[in-house]
This record gives structure tokens, sequence and C-alpha cells, in this order.
């Protein structure tokens, strides 16, 4: 048996044999043939066959300039020819991910998906212009790029992830097509997202009063501002979600028993509904138009289709009568790229459930109103009728 001291040994299983290269990776031993039975170089018609020793040199050297442990991985897969070339161009990669990516998701969700795989296709094209194949990208160049996601886009940890997130998915899917042996995205962090979440902050009673009685007022040149106004008071007295209040419907509304009872579209995957009774300061706005409305029709239906057209038309007229109004929808966070949200439409869904929450109505109640995760809270899973919401909430003056 020949050896090279420290790096392996060179033997063959029978004599006259193929040479075949034993040597340590990571505490595991692998072997891998040297597919040749000469130990020493030779020179045949005047050209040098390389024998055992110099195949050997060859490998381990490639073994010891490899940075990562994917390139090792790799490396002794394709000595065994356990690696077969990717049958996947890099220009068809999202295709063949939308084609083999088997959960259902919605057409929003997996816009996103290709909207991060652009944003890496692009990245990797400046800095890795000479990546021809997915099974190249290794554990080290995964880390740059989340390091560039962090530190050069300054995403918040939540974007980050979902960034993350679907390079994690997309490798996966296409593992085997892509002829990867080791998904580098396993190998990089995913944040916390509530080391940086900026809440929305609740509005006092004071102030969405200022914020109503601003919109009613005349002083304020609002056009369609019926509608805005019945929105706002949505908002403030039911808890429900921009989208929602924007494309409620007349058939959701139980005007004999007082409620509102609505499949939330966060929640619509799941069916699960939330019931709300119908706060005296609502049934004030409703009263004078109600009667109009003919069943199926959109409660405010100008804004619920500039909505469904374009959503960013009605959230950019939101923020505009916060402004308006004089409240700062923004600031400067440190370490983030772009000014942070803290008060919104969301910040009247906040308002309501801490309203009720501080006027003793049990956090199950609460629950089937709002419709969120309340955690912290050990009689979350409590199940509540559309009476008892009703009978629990009655004593609530706003």
């Amino acid at each position: 048996m020949a050896r090279r001291k420290g790096q392996g040994s060179i033997y063959q299983r029978i004599k006259g044999g193929t040479y075949y290269l034993q040597y340590t990776v990571g505490g595991k031993k692998k072997r891998v043939s040297l597919k040749v039975a000469h130990l020493k170089d030779k020179k045949v018609n005047g050209e040098i066959i390389h024998g055992a020793e110099s195949k050997a040199r060859e490998i381990l050297d490639s073994i010891h300039s490899a940075r990562t442990k994917q390139d090792v991985v790799n490396f002794v897969a394709e000595q065994k020819s356990i690696i077969k070339k990717s049958k996947i161009a890099f220009e068809d990669i999202w295709i063949e991910f939308k084609k083999r990516y088997k959960k259902s998701v919605s057409p929003g969700t997996m816009q996103n998906y290709h909207n991060h795989w652009n944003n890496f296709n692009d990245w990797l094209a400046t800095h890795y212009p000479e990546i021809t194949q997915l099974k190249q990208i290794n554990e080290d160049i995964a880390k740059e790029y989340c390091v560039y996601l962090s530190e050069v886009k300054i995403l918040a940890a939540s974007t980050y992830n979902q960034h993350r997130g679907t390079l994690l998915i997309i490798f996966k899917t296409l593992k085997e097509p892509a002829a990867i042996i080791e998904n580098p995205w396993d190998e990089t962090e995913r944040k916390n997202p509530k080391s940086d979440t900026i809440s929305r902050k609740p509005l006092s009673d004071d102030e969405i009063s200022k914020l109503l009685s601003y919109i009613d007022s005349e002083e304020f040149h609002l056009s369609n501002r019926e509608e805005w106004k019945i929105l706002f008071h949505l908002g403030a007295y039911t808890g429900m979600r921009l989208i929602d209040c924007c494309i409620l419907k007349r058939d959701a509304i139980d005007w004999e028993n007082g409620i509102i009872s609505v499949t939330p579209e966060k929640t619509k995957r799941i069916r699960r509904k939330v019931t709300i009774p119908i706060f005296d300061p609502l049934k004030e706005i409703f009263a004078p138009f109600i009667a109009e409305l003919e069943k199926d029709d959109y409660i405010i239906p100008k804004i619920a289709n500039s909505y469904q057209k374009y959503s960013r038309t009605v959230k950019r007229g939101v923020v505009s009568i916060f402004e308006s109004a004089g409240f700062e929808t923004t600031i400067e966070v440190p370490g983030r790229k772009h000014l942070q949200s803290v008060i919104g439409f969301h910040s009247l869904r906040g308002s309501l459930a801490s309203k009720l929450l501080n006027s003793g109505v049990p956090v199950s109640v609460v629950k089937e109103i709002i419709g969120d995760n309340i955690k912290t809270i050990e009689d979350y899973y409590l199940t509540t009728r559309a009476d008892d919401v009703l009978n629990m909430t009655k004593h609530i003056s706003f």
C-alpha cells in the first residue's frame, strides 16, 4: 500500500488492480477509485499518463481548497459519480419551480416568490456571473446574499425571512432535477421578526374622535366624503382590516340582530369567521342610507371598486386622511432604510381591541370580534356564540 503521509492512503484491493484513495473528511472516511492500475506517472508515445499518486494529489489538493462543506460534499459526490448533470438551464429555473411546486398558494404569494427569485438572480448576475447551475450556489454565496439583504437592502426581519424562505423552497423543490446535494440555505439563519417589529400605535378615544370629526368637517375638502366616513367608522367600531372594510357587503350584516358576520380575507382559506356587534356609533352612520342598498351590494361601492382595481389608491387615501387630520404616520428608525409606519388604518383595529379588553370584555369574546390570536391569554381557545358576543359587549359605550 502506498501512502501519502497525513493526506490519506493509496491502495489496491487486488494486486495489479485499480488503485483507490482513502481519506477522511469531517471525521468520516471516504474512498474513491483512481481508475488506474499504475502508481507512478508514465510516458506512452511521448504523452504523460498520470498514475495513482498524481491523481490522488489532485483530488486531495482540491479537497483542501474547498471553501465550504457544500463544496466538499459536491466534490466527493462527483468523484463517486453520484451527481448527475443538472437537467435545468439557469434561465428555466422559475418555470421549472412553478411546474414542480405542489403546495397550494395564492397568486399573490406566488408573485412574491417570483419577485424574490428575480432579486436573487439579479444580484447573482452582478456578483457571480460565472454561475450557470443552481448546484454551484454554495453556503458562502447564500450567506453573502443574506448579509446583502440585511446590511445593504436593510430589510426588516419578516421581509428578510420571506426572501430567504423563498430561496430555501426553490432549492428544495428543484433538488433532484438540479442535482443539488445539500441545500445551502439550510445553513443560513432565520431572523426573529419580533426583534425589530414596529407595531402600529393604537389611538385613544380622543384621537379617534378627532379623526372622525375631521373627516366629517366641511373644512376638510374630501371627495366621496360619505364613503370615506363610513370606511373609517367601520375600522374604528368593527376592528376589521382595511380590505375587509372596503369590500364589506350588505348580506354580511344582520340588522335585526345587530351583528356583522364575515370571513376576513386573511383567514378565508381556513374559513374562520368573526362575529362583530354593531355598536351605536356605527348604527348612526348606517341609518340614513342603508335602506337604499340592495342585497349583495357593497356598503361603500366606490371605494370597493377602487380597492379591487388598485388597492394602493385607497391605501394612499387613508394615509393622506390621517396626515391631514394632524397625525404623524411614520417615524425614522435607526438601521432602517425607509420611514416606518406607526399610525394607519390598522391602528383602529388595535384601538377597538384595547377598548374592549379595558372594558372587561373576556379575551374569548374579543377573539370572536377581532379574529386575532392572543396567545398569552389562557382562555383564548374558549368558544363563544354570537348571542354571547352581544350580551358581553352591550355595556360598552363610545
